[in-house]
């Protein structure tokens, strides 16, 4: 990470795998954020994890004991947003070898 913060690495988009980004949105080169972390398939595997596979499936459905709070986690961080990435990674590796 020191590389990254003192700009000696450069991470572009085209460093991050594209499940990150909404698809409905269009690319904006100007402000490349846009969407970003917004992608179908990690929001439901955050939602999976951290609220319950109910949640997941179904956003209306009622949930008896949110696993957020069993964790003792009041708000979306970019540490729970990696665990997610990293989850999807690791699911997705063991499909294809």
């Amino acid at each position: 990470m020191d590389h990254v913060e003192d700009e000696t690495v450069q991470i572009t988009d085209e460093d991050f795998p594209s499940f990150l980004y909404e698809i409905e949105t269009a690319y904006d080169e100007k402000n490349k954020d846009i969407a970003l972390f917004c992608g179908f398939l990690l929001i439901q595997v955050y939602h999976h994890i951290f609220t319950g596979p109910s949640s997941a499936m179904n956003p209306t459905a009622k949930i008896n004991k949110s696993k957020a709070r069993k964790f003792g986690l009041a708000e979306v961080t970019g540490r729970t947003i990696a665990y997610a990435c990293v989850q999807i990674c690791e699911c997705v590796s063991t499909f294809l070898f």
